[in-house]
């Protein structure tokens, strides 16, 4: 009867040991996905960085204007010098603001 009780624990404790293991897998692959997750958006970020820099020195330098009309009139003259960075300006600014809010 007693070795009926210890095989019988032992078989409970080994149940529970395999249940554990099987968490510890799953909180792995939880970790790995979070993982994988945050090196797409490191990637991504890293591809809009310049248009990053781009949208910070306009929101850096519209905080200097006196009026709209100058604001506006150095928005053009960026847009001029940056005509091709700006084409992904727009789509720069949202995809950076949703992966980093």
């Amino acid at each position: 009867m007693k070795r009926d009780r210890s095989l019988r624990r032992i078989d409970d404790e080994k149940k529970l040991i395999k249940n554990q293991q099987i968490e510890i897998d799953l909180f792995n692959q939880e970790i790995q996905q979070m993982q994988d997750e945050n090196k797409k958006l490191e990637n991504i970020i890293l591809q809009y960085q310049p248009n990053l820099n781009l949208l910070t020195q306009i929101v850096d330098q519209t905080d200097q204007f006196q009026s709209t009309d100058e604001m506006i009139e150095k928005f053009d003259m960026l847009y001029a010098s940056y005509q091709v960075e700006m084409d992904f300006f727009f789509l720069t600014y949202f995809v950076v603001i949703k992966f980093l809010y």
